[in-house]
Order: C-alpha cells, then sequence, then structure tokens
C-alpha cells in the first residue's frame, strides 16, 4: 500500500520557483525605474554645482564674483 502524501511534491517546489522569480523580476523592474529617474534628472539641465564653480584654486573665479563686479563697475 502507498502512504497519500497529499499533493504533487513537485507542484509545491514549481509554484516556490515561480514566485521567487516574479520577485526577482518585480525588483529588476523597481531598480530599472530607479535609475532611469535618476538619469533623467541628471539630463535635467545645467546643474548650479556647473554654473557656480566652487573650487578654492586661485586660478578659478566664481561667477558671481565676476558679475557683482561687472555690475558694479556699470553703476558707477
Amino acid at each position: 500500500m502507498i502512504p497519500v502524501a497529499g499533493a504533487d511534491p513537485n507542484k509545491e517546489r514549481e509554484r516556490l520557483v515561480r514566485e521567487a522569480e516574479e520577485n526577482n523580476r518585480v525588483a529588476m523592474r523597481r531598480e530599472a525605474a530607479r535609475q532611469k529617474t535618476r538619469e533623467r534628472q541628471m539630463r535635467k539641465g545645467i546643474s548650479a554645482d556647473y554654473l557656480e564653480d566652487n573650487e578654492d584654486d586661485e586660478n578659478s573665479y566664481s561667477l558671481n564674483a565676476i558679475k557683482v563686479h561687472h555690475s558694479n563697475s556699470f553703476n558707477n
């Protein structure tokens, strides 16, 4: 006599594998969407860091300092 074990054990294993694969696909889609959002934000326009170079070397000039200098010379 063969004992009745219930449902096919392979069915349960296949279900678990399908669920794991689906969870992996969902996680990959989410990460791809986040990456696209980050890339879109980077392409959005000229950033403040690009416009205002904050390096402290002696050969760099602040864009605001140049604007102030020239606006003061025109006003005087």
